[in-house]
């Protein structure tokens, strides 16, 4: 189990940059830049209100 006094909750966003056109990378104040966040894996994650209503989800029936 991991130990939530183990990891630091000051990390921000230091970077976005593009990749290809499929998606973005992230570089963090932490110095942590690996991995590639797809578009759609993004928007799929996405709880704002109009992607809610596009899913045809209300907040209490999101599956996660």
């Amino acid at each position: 189990m991991l130990d939530p006094n183990a990891f630091l909750l000051d990390i921000k966003v230091a970077e976005v940059h593009p990749v290809g056109r499929y998606g973005i990378g992230i570089a963090f104040s932490d110095s942590h830049n690996t991995g590639i966040y797809r578009f759609e894996a993004l928007r799929a994650a996405c709880e704002c209100p109009q992607c809610i209503a596009k899913k045809g989800n209300t907040p209490t029936n999101i599956v996660v």
